[in-house]
């Protein structure tokens, strides 16, 4: 006997199980048996009584319609499961050509344009942020080349200094810290100059210098041209230990053999940095400055101005990380 209780969940049958359950609960099994057995006791009465078969086509035909009717409905379970298996797979194979055909394509073309935006929004930031560091480099320059004019008058020690004082207050309203020395010059030939001798002021120093020691002379590397561009250097208040960034300008008069020079120092402070995310909108973060490829060659050690301030918090973040290279010099020996 076969029990018609359901399977429990997960319970699966044999190979035989399932004929033997189609054969007695299914209406084509149960006419294939039938069928068969027709047939098969026909043609068995059949062949112990020939005279019989008269009668026996008969029941010989019922048998064969039986097989009839149970082979047409094995062929349209067949052709109904090829159908809903081949259309299965073409159906798959559609999808999988709308993904690698519509799909991918789309989205590698998004992802290309979306590249090229991020690449193109953070170079032009770069840009800005060198073209307006190149402008604060040339405003230091005009600086150091104005005060060298102003020196060249002959005016005593207390009149110059005075005048130099006021100037460098009007600066430090925009840039704190600014500073200025006058530095004596030996051994610098300028052959090319146009114009005569000048008088010689006396060395002093104008400002503040709160992030390095003012310079006592000119380094052998500068030249007639003077030089005007960034220095970097180790910046320490108390535990703290940051690289930080300065525009300095050097001008020295226009004759053969000048024998002093003006130093103009505009560092990176906070109030710059914020100048410029005003100009530009974008916003400085830490500075590193990468070593030297002389190993000797170390950045000079400073005092640090003041401590960056924290980013407000309702300030966007999109673009932050990325990175802006800025060269720098060293002071003592020239090396970029």
């Amino acid at each position: 006997m076969t029990s018609n209780r359901p399977l429990l969940p997960g319970g699966t049958l044999s190979r035989a199980q399932q004929w033997r359950r189609w054969l007695l609960h299914s209406l084509a099994g149960r006419a294939l048996m039938v069928a068969v057995a027709i047939k098969a006791t026909a043609n068995l009465i059949g062949f112990i009584a020939p005279s019989t078969w008269t009668v026996l086509d008969a029941v010989d035909a019922v048998g064969s319609l039986g097989l009839l009717f149970v082979g047409g409905y094995a062929i349209a379970r067949g052709i109904a499961w090829a159908k809903r298996r081949l259309l299965w797979r073409v159906r798959r194979k559609l999808i999988l050509s709308y993904v690698f055909v519509g799909l991918v394509p789309g989205l590698l073309i998004i992802s290309f344009f979306l590249f090229a935006a991020f690449l193109l929004f953070f170079n032009v930031s770069t840009y800005l942020l060198q073209t307006r560091v190149r402008t604060l480099v040339d405003q230091t320059r005009f600086m150091a080349q104005s005060t060298a004019l102003e020196a060249e008058h002959g005016d005593t020690t207390d009149v110059l200094r005075r005048r130099l004082e006021q100037r460098l207050g009007i600066a430090a309203e925009s840039y704190p810290y600014t500073s200025l020395a006058i530095v004596p010059v030996q051994g610098l030939e300028c052959p090319d100059a146009a114009g005569a001798a000048v008088t010689t002021p006396r060395p002093m120093t104008i400002g503040p210098w709160q992030h390095l020691d003012a310079p006592t002379g000119l380094p052998p590397w500068i030249r007639c041209e003077g030089f005007a561009g960034l220095l970097a250097y180790e910046a320490v208040g108390g535990t703290v230990v940051e690289d930080r960034l300065l525009m300095r300008a050097v001008a020295v008069p226009d004759t053969k053999s000048p024998e002093w020079a003006v130093i103009v120092d505009l560092p990176f402070s906070p109030v710059v940095e914020e100048r410029l995310r005003e100009e530009t909108g974008i916003r400085l973060g830490e500075v590193s400055a990468l070593p030297f490829q002389d190993t000797r060659v170390t950045n000079p050690r400073g005092r640090l101005l003041s401590v960056r301030p924290p980013a407000a918090e309702a300030t966007t973040t999109f673009g932050e990380g990325w990175v802006a290279f800025l060269d720098v010099r060293h002071w003592e020996t020239g090396a970029a």
